[in-house]
């Protein structure tokens, strides 16, 4: 039983197919089951999904011998909405070693909610620092006396669609763990061998040191507040 608490549980929704996929702790897939689908039009997908759910969640749970309490969701389609924000905050200006460093991505956060009311905020990543006139991709070492200014992307959701998942699976007492956008995911694949549930994993344990990963209103990825931190300290 301790195993299959590490196991976890994945679903595509592509324009051509619903994808289940299950990981073991190794990250390994051990059980999948695909249905192809013939069109791509959003209501016509969410029929899809639901007939998924019906047909096949029950003999889903049967074969793992479990319960599917929660689910990453991997989302391929038109629906998301990518907003690119240059030079937004001076931390320089607003950090201090008393200051909890993860509130100000909060606030920066639900500050872009308040005028993007009609989408849900899926991934929030820092393309570049900007310091003086040099621009890095990484934090920068060794640079503790200058402003830094942030250029950062948000992939965002509408938020109907958001809503709409999330009553899908509660019906099933499934609880939506993340939803992840499958461009963003893809474009961490180095072969096509590479297996996108194993790289989504990752990508929410801090894969991508510049993705501000939440975990209830506080900042998750560990090794970039210690990068972070250690930038100012």
């Amino acid at each position: 039983m301790d195993e299959l608490k590490k196991n976890k549980y994945f679903l595509f929704i592509g324009l051509d197919k619903i994808k289940f996929v299950a990981l073991n702790e190794t990250n390994k897939i051990f059980y999948n089951r695909i249905i192809k689908v013939d069109n791509s039009k959003s209501d016509e997908n969410f029929d899809n999904l639901k007939n998924f759910l019906e047909k096949n969640i029950i003999e889903i749970e049967k074969n793992l011998k479990n319960y599917v309490k929660d689910i990453i969701l991997i989302i391929d389609g038109q629906n998301f909405l990518t907003i690119d924000m240059s030079s937004i905050y001076n931390f320089k200006n607003h950090f201090n070693q008393n200051n909890d460093i993860s509130n100000l991505f909060v606030d920066l956060k639900n500050d872009l909610k308040k005028y993007m009311m009609h989408y849900e905020i899926i991934h929030m990543i820092i393309n570049k620092y900007i310091i003086g006139e040099k621009s890095y991709f990484l934090v920068p070492k060794e640079l503790h006396h200058e402003n830094i200014f942030l250029e950062i992307r948000f992939i965002c959701l509408k938020i109907d669609i958001y809503q709409k998942l999330k009553s899908f699976f509660t019906k099933y007492q499934i609880t939506i763990k993340n939803v992840l956008s499958y461009e963003y995911v893809n474009s961490f694949k180095k072969s096509t061998q590479d297996n996108i549930y194993d790289i989504a994993d990752k990508l929410l344990n801090g894969l991508n040191q510049n993705e501000i990963l939440f975990t209830n209103k506080t900042l998750k990825n560990k090794g970039f507040f210690e990068k972070f931190f250690d930038f100012f300290g």
